[in-house]
């Protein structure tokens, strides 16, 4: 069993919560990206694929 694995059952069994990546990126995108974050939103991120999802205040 990897470390992954054997942290994510004694969670589970545990009935313990973790903070998400996507939650805590989410939180602190405007320290991420200072320039964006006015006028671009981070709405999700997929920590199995890396992909920062993320919605602009204009459609233009």
């Amino acid at each position: 069993m990897g470390l992954g694995t054997a942290i994510g059952t004694l969670v589970a069994s545990r009935a313990w919560e973790i903070p998400a990546i996507g939650a805590s990126l989410r939180e602190r995108w405007a320290a991420i990206a200072p320039d964006l974050a006015g006028h671009v939103a981070a709405v999700r991120f997929d920590p199995d694929s890396g992909q920062l999802t993320v919605c602009p205040e204009s459609s233009a």
